[in-house]
């Protein structure tokens, strides 16, 4: 599956593990603001994982689209560069997030 990934200042057509850790890592660094990851078509209903740099750590998101245009978006506060990084590489692997790990919350937008 070819994945596209975006970020405050380029985007990439190819998106290989080498991508992920370079762009977390200036994600983590606050020399990009924000870091988009998307399949050509949601996964198990998934439609992008996003992943933004605050003053508290790295914030993860998400977001499940069922039909309808009905959809759920989640939301992780103050996460580690390794832990948005193991979420982004198995995310590319065909592993969507985990949303029973604690921490997550269901945003209203």
């Amino acid at each position: 599956m070819k994945f596209s990934m975006y970020n405050d200042l380029e985007d990439y057509d190819e998106v290989n593990e080498a991508v992920i850790k370079a762009e977390v890592k200036k994600l983590a660094a606050h020399d990009i603001d924000f870091l988009v990851l998307e399949p050509p078509q949601p996964k198990d209903f998934n439609a992008y994982i996003q992943s933004a740099y605050e003053d508290n750590g790295l914030a993860l998101e998400t977001r499940f689209i069922y039909d309808n245009e009905n959809y759920k978006h989640y939301r992780m506060e103050g996460l580690s560069k390794e832990t948005v990084e193991k979420v982004f590489l198995n995310y590319i692997n065909g592993i969507n997030p985990d949303m029973n790990a604690d921490g997550w919350e269901i945003l209203e937008i």
